[in-house]
């Protein structure tokens, strides 16, 4: 699988991940309208016994302000495909990804990893607010999901490999690679409410590892809002 790494070095790799989806806020929760502050936004996220069951935090969550650009994130995401050959549509959608990042900016980022109770599956969350509307992160779907497409005809350590998405609320990309030298399992997936939006990721050597339940808990909190008890 693709980025196969020690058990110590996977932990540091999927907190620095991110990705997603976009779609408008409803009225059946709570996100904010305005851009989420570091201090919310380390609220929006499991904590104590809203994490499932045979899940556990790996570090608390933290947040920040921060006036970088966008494509910080496309700096995260690039390990997703450093270690896989893509052809051309994923370098001609990684560019347009580029260009549409130039005009969001971060007002604010957190992170909180997490692990199954054996550590050998891991997840992060990673809620963030930007000073606009943005569906920066249904366009991080999609170039994984283009350049995954790809690797699967470029690349011979892919071949095989299976997209799928969870069977849950969030909008993700499953990448699955079975009877390989390396097997595995990627995910990235997300929402976004206008200026506030959730990403998450999830990697495991098992293809079988089964990310719904820490999914959905994230999106339930996160929709309930920081004002939430």
């Amino acid at each position: 699988m693709p980025n196969h790494r020690s058990r110590t070095a996977r932990t540091a790799a999927i907190t620095g991940l991110a990705a997603g989806s976009a779609l408008l806020l409803t009225a059946c929760n709570s996100v904010p309208g305005e851009p989420m502050s570091a201090e919310e936004l380390e609220t929006v996220v499991p904590t104590g016994d809203r994490i499932p069951e045979g899940w556990q935090d790996v570090e608390a969550p933290s947040a920040g302000e921060t006036d970088a650009g966008a494509e910080s994130l496309l700096f995260r995401m690039g390990m997703m495909f450093s270690d896989i050959d893509t052809g051309d549509e994923c370098e001609d959608q990684l560019e347009e990804f580029e260009d549409n990042l130039e005009e969001v900016e971060l007002v604010a980022q957190g992170e909180a990893p997490y692990s199954d109770d054996d550590e050998e599956d891991y997840f992060v969350a990673i809620p963030f607010s930007t000073d606009d509307e943005s569906d920066v992160t249904d366009e991080a779907l999609e170039l994984m999901r283009v350049c995954y497409e790809s690797a699967a005809e470029e690349d011979e350590d892919m071949e095989g490999a299976e997209l799928g998405e969870l069977d849950t609320t969030l909008d993700s990309v499953l990448v699955t690679v079975r009877d390989a030298d390396e097997e595995g399992i990627l995910l990235i997936g997300g929402y976004s409410y206008g200026q506030n939006h959730l990403l998450v990721m999830g990697f495991s050597d098992d293809p079988d590892a089964d990310f719904s339940q820490i999914a959905d808990a994230t999106h339930e909190v996160f929709e309930e809002g920081p004002d939430a008890d």
